[in-house]
């Protein structure tokens, strides 16, 4: 898609189109990072205080929640880009991979402090954890999008009119990561 198809969908002129943008590459990497962007400041305050394990879950349920809330459409807008773009312009593969990087990285760091404060294993690895996180949340979005529902097939046989939604295949990513690898405030393994 060149600018010239960019500006008959939008119906902008070609001289606002070629002052913002020098060319398509340029005008494809503006969206990136106003993707990114709005990815990471959607979560901003949670991601933030990812160093407990009350803030994890509350983290993890904001996802499930505003999958929800989209009805299951369109999954991570940072992994759509990636499938739009990965294969055919590596600029554009590294700019969305430094994305995600960004965004385990808040993970990573919050991992970090909770090893710190002794709510890790010792032996935990937290770069490792974030990114398995990361891969179980971009799995699970991806199975949400596809499937339109956020929860798994046994949770919606337990819904009712009185029972909220139960968290779904987003939350498995932290079951996962916490299995053999996390303590729980009483010193325990939770999983």
């Amino acid at each position: 898609m060149s600018l010239d198809d960019v500006r008959a969908r939008t119906g902008a002129s070609r001289s606002q189109l070629y002052h913002y943008f020098e060319d398509r590459d340029d005008l494809v990497h503006a969206v990136i990072d106003v993707t990114i962007d709005a990815v990471l400041d959607t979560q901003g305050e949670l991601l933030a205080h990812l160093d407990s394990w009350a803030n994890i879950d509350r983290w993890f349920d904001s996802l499930v929640q505003h999958q929800i809330g989209r009805q299951a459409c369109g999954g991570c807008p940072i992994g759509s880009l990636a499938g739009q773009l990965a294969e055919s312009d590596p600029h554009a593969r590294a700019a969305i991979a430094a994305g995600l990087a960004r965004w385990e990285a808040r993970l990573r760091d919050g991992l970090t402090r909770m090893r710190t404060r002794g709510k890790l294993r010792k032996d935990a690895d937290p770069a490792a954890l974030a990114t398995a996180t990361m891969a179980s949340i971009q799995g699970g979005l991806l199975l949400t999008q596809v499937r339109r529902d956020p929860l798994p097939a046994p949770h919606r046989a337990q819904r009712s009119a009185q029972q909220p939604p139960r968290r779904g295949r987003l939350i498995t990513a932290a079951k996962h990561i916490r299995h053999g690898a996390f303590l729980e405030p009483s010193g325990h393994n939770r999983w």
